[in-house]
């Protein structure tokens, strides 16, 4: 995962936006394969939803504060490259 995937994420403010992350974080994986802790599908959810369960104390710990009961494509973004690594 290279360090420009995670500005964009953190970037996303709407959907034209987020589809542009889209495309970003597929050409990562395409581009970067050997960089991602989770390259196939299997373990790709398994890292999102491992991160979804602790997400609130990820966010707490960086001093931010996430509504996460109103998910915005700001969130939905971060989530998605936090799944390329997370365990």
């Amino acid at each position: 995962m290279s360090d420009g995937l995670v500005d964009c994420a953190k970037n996303v403010q709407s959907l034209s936006d987020f589809r542009d992350f889209l495309v970003r974080l597929k050409t990562d994986l395409k581009d970067s394969k050997a960089n991602w802790e989770n390259d196939d599908l299997a373990d790709y959810l398994e890292g999102l939803s491992g991160f979804c369960l602790g997400m609130d104390g990820y966010f707490r710990n960086a001093g931010e504060v996430v509504d996460l009961e109103r998910p915005t494509w700001n969130l939905v973004a971060q989530m998605l490259v936090a799944a390329t690594v997370y365990e």
